[in-house]
């Protein structure tokens, strides 16, 4: 990879979030595309909610724009309502995933946030389970680093695919440790050199792959894997498993919000007898003291 050539990154906002605030614990980016309302609706009633509630901590969405007119008055009304909307000069596309990314941790950049969180639009987080996941990672490494579910080893596909990368775009037979993109944290004091050298690391459009391989290799950043990232695209909802995972991806909106309230409302409770075990998910019950 060329260190001495520089990418095009000079797209201009073309919408900012409001107030312009620099949020100094947990900076949290949801690239989305702009016909995905629903789903950035869901994750303001759910999990942006608790981002918010942690103090010094903020949650966005980034996108590319649309060519839709409707799609486009949509979205003005958005961020005159919620203000948390980020709009970068490029047509929003799978193939502008990177693009959108790097933008993104550039913004992020500026306010050096102790933690930086990127998580696609169908992922679910559980804040208070990620953020001590991060806390025993931090102790333990005592230097920054990327987490999330990391690959090792992971080949390029050739086959045709969304995914396929052919040989002139990355001439490796595989691929170096990287984060699935989904949601990954990185330590806030990266930021200004991940955006910096993303910005002159030969372009991949898999978005998870460039940033967190290519680009934490060239920086020889430590990847670290947190436990309880799942995969919910078979999840019903009424599981009290919930509140032990970190996260979920594959949800749809309406999911997304009854995930949520079972989170706060469900425990699992368990009958043992010999070498048997029989669990079911009980309301949490609140304890009420008279005095």
């Amino acid at each position: 990879m060329d260190n001495s050539t520089r990418y095009n990154y000079n797209f201009r906002m073309l919408v900012e979030p409001r107030p312009v605030t620099c949020p100094s614990h947990l900076y949290a980016i949801v690239p989305s595309a702009p016909k995905n309302i629903e789903r950035r609706r869901a994750i303001r009633r759910t999990w942006a909610k608790d981002v918010q509630s942690r103090g010094n901590s903020r949650l966005i969405f980034s996108l590319g724009k649309s060519n839709d007119r409707k799609l486009d008055i949509d979205l003005k009304y958005e961020q005159e309502t919620h203000e948390d909307v980020l709009v970068f000069d490029f047509e929003d596309s799978y193939e502008n995933a990177t693009l959108k990314t790097v933008l993104s941790v550039g913004y992020a950049a500026r306010c050096r946030p102790a933690y930086f969180l990127k998580a696609d639009d169908d992922t679910y987080v559980n804040v208070e389970r990620l953020l001590a996941s991060i806390k025993l990672i931090e102790g333990a490494l005592k230097e920054p680093f990327f987490a999330g579910q990391v690959h090792y080893r992971a080949k390029p596909h050739r086959t045709f695919s969304k995914w396929t990368v052919d040989y002139v775009e990355y001439p490796e037979y595989s691929y170096p440790p990287y984060i699935s993109g989904n949601l990954y944290v990185i330590s806030g004091s990266l930021l200004p050199s991940v955006a910096a050298t993303a910005m002159h690391t030969r372009h991949l459009h898999l978005e998870d792959v460039f940033m967190t391989g290519l680009v934490a290799t060239k920086l020889m950043v430590p990847r670290v894997s947190i436990e309880g990232i799942w995969d919910l695209r078979r999840a019903t909802s009424h599981n009290c498993a919930y509140d032990r995972f970190v996260s979920g991806h594959y949800i749809e909106a309406s999911l997304m919000e009854r995930i949520h309230d079972d989170r706060r409302n469900l425990v699992q409770s368990c009958i043992s007898l010999f070498f048997l075990s029989w669990c079911r998910c009980v309301p949490k019950i609140t304890e009420i003291f008279v005095v």
